[in-house]
């Protein structure tokens, strides 16, 4: 009977965290699918390896990214978006950040020549000033 109560403490105190994980779950999966993606990042984080949630993590990264893409915070955004890998097309997303804050940088007369159009490639030649080595070591040239 003494080996039974312990035991019995043990299973109720599993099953109680499983149930804390599983509504967290669910609750993130829903700011999620409603577009809180940084309120359903922060759940999942937590949760650790409980589901998919480290994928479901990477999931709201790449979500995140892409509302800052359109804010325009292309130097943050492209930090992201390397911090992802391969994720879906995050490393395109990543050199057409750095096109995009090129083209800023030409625009302020920092580089002598850009050559850009949509729908074609992002060519940076002639650099009149010494850009930051996140950018400089960047691809120049992606498909938009």
């Amino acid at each position: 009977m003494k080996k039974l109560i312990p035991m019995a403490l043990s299973l109720l105190l599993i099953a109680l965290l499983t149930g804390y994980d599983r509504a967290d779950y669910k609750k993130a999966v829903s700011f999620y699918e409603s577009g809180k993606y940084e309120e359903a990042a922060e759940i999942l984080e937590a949760l650790g390896e409980y589901e998919d949630a480290p994928a479901m993590v990477t999931a709201c990264n790449y979500q995140i990214a892409l509302d800052l893409v359109n804010q325009g915070n292309y130097q943050e955004v492209r930090t992201i978006f390397l911090s992802l890998g391969d994720y879906e097309d995050s490393v395109q997303q990543s050199v057409s950040c750095a096109c995009q804050l090129a083209k800023a940088y030409a625009q302020d007369g920092k580089l002598t020549e850009l050559s850009f159009k949509k729908g074609e490639n992002c060519t940076l030649t002639k650099l009149s000033v010494r850009l930051p080595a996140w950018l400089a070591d960047a691809p120049m040239e992606v498909t938009l």
